[in-house]
């Protein structure tokens, strides 16, 4: 008798074959020999030594509705529907796993190049402390606004950095004044490096001085004043600095193995009648105190043809700093230099502008052709220029821009 309650269960339970009307048990995994060959290979069976030891999968019966893989075995529906998931998840695994050593090396080299830049960053903020940083550094009570300047906002970058160069000569009594004043602007925007030259001789206003020639503010108040006299009559920010004395400017050419120039004749009969040298007209080799008076001959030529002579030998000195033998020698060079920055700051400087070796470089002087005019006052002959256009001029050239703001 079957239970009239469950009939779809007696259905699936019991299905009848087909003409016999016989009931099939589709439950159990024990199956009568239907014939004499069956009944002969169970028998062989059971004679193996093999088939004495079966498996759990073999002995009990198939629950075909509670059916449970056998443990180690099991496999999640979707890998079972999908056969080649499995080996399609190991694939990509293996394709990860280069990438993942690429990325180790990768982290590696890095950790080595931070190593690398922060050793480096000790060693140039331990050489750059020994430079002289006494003296007047403070500009904040120079600062003015000149009568006859033009009334513009001080112009800055962050993009910009601009060190104003100071060559010092000795006077009496151990005063000095800036015989040689350039600006050094490396411009990271438009990838230049910039010289500025101003001559000495320019007549401008001097903070609690008067007016008075712009090498003089050196002697008055020293670096601070030089540079403060400078943003306030052309509108320019100017607040670090890098000073060196004659003297010892002949001791870095010197330790830099010297200058090519080319001279004509006028330039060295001068050098020869003043140095006691025997030069001839053309392509020289310069070192220590001659590269220095090729730089700063005054009898020959007008104060313009000075600066530009001091700027191709700084231009040349850079270069040979930044070589492979002149990087040696920097312990040697940074004795001889005065400034006012801050050692670990100007390794930052060092680091920002380390692309700059590939930079071009421009050259520039104040005053302009014809923006100026000759004049003797009471501190000499001196030169007046005309501050609103020369204002202008110099900013253009630095920043690269005609506002006025």
């Amino acid at each position: 008798m079957t239970d009239s309650s469950h009939p779809e269960k007696d259905r699936d339970i019991y299905s009848y074959s087909k003409g016999k009307g016989k009931a099939k048990d589709i439950y159990s995994s024990t199956k009568k020999p239907s014939s004499a060959a069956e009944k002969g290979s169970q028998k062989s069976r059971k004679a193996s030594p093999s088939s004495r030891y079966k498996t759990q999968e073999e002995t009990l019966p198939i629950d075909c509705y509670n059916y449970v893989e056998a443990p180690g075995n099991q496999a999640s529906r979707s890998e079972r529907n999908h056969p080649f998931r499995r080996n399609d998840r190991d694939d990509l695994d293996n394709h990860k796993k280069p990438r993942r050593r690429h990325h180790h090396l990768f982290r590696r080299i890095l950790g080595i190049l931070l190593v690398f830049l922060i050793i480096i960053g000790v060693i140039l903020t331990m050489l750059y402390s020994q430079m002289d940083r006494s003296g007047n550094t403070d500009q904040s009570k120079y600062v003015a606004q000149p009568t006859n300047a033009p009334t513009y906002s001080v112009m800055s970058d962050p993009f910009v950095t601009n060190i104003l160069l100071l060559g010092l000569d000795k006077l009496n009594a151990g005063a000095q004044r800036s015989d040689s004043i350039m600006l050094l602007s490396i411009d990271h925007h438009h990838h230049t490096i910039k010289l500025t030259s101003f001559l000495r001789d320019l007549y401008l206003a001097v903070p609690e001085n008067g007016m008075d020639k712009l090498n003089a503010a050196y002697a008055y108040g020293g670096a601070a004043l030089t540079m403060q006299t400078i943003e306030n009559n052309f509108r320019i920010k100017i607040d670090k600095y890098i000073a060196v004395d004659m003297d010892g400017l002949a001791d870095i050419i010197t330790d830099l193995g010297g200058i090519d120039v080319t001279m004509d004749q006028d330039l060295v009969d001068q050098l020869n009648h003043d140095q006691g040298t025997s030069y001839p007209a053309g392509n020289l080799h310069l070192t220590g105190a001659d590269a220095v008076y090729y730089a700063r001959i005054r009898k020959v030529g007008t104060d313009f043809g000075r600066t530009t002579r001091q700027r191709e030998v700084i231009q040349k000195l850079l270069k040979k700093v930044f070589s492979p033998s002149g990087i040696t020698k920097l312990p040697d060079i940074l004795k001889k230099l005065r400034t006012n920055i801050p050692a670990i700051e100007l390794t930052g400087i060092t680091f920002l502008s380390s692309p700059a070796v590939f930079y071009s470089t421009k050259t520039f002087y104040v005053p302009l052709d014809g923006s100026w005019k000759d004049a003797t006052v009471d501190v000499g002959m001196v030169l007046v220029p005309d501050l609103t256009q020369n204002c202008l001029a110099v900013r253009k050239f630095i920043y690269e821009t005609d506002s006025t703001s």
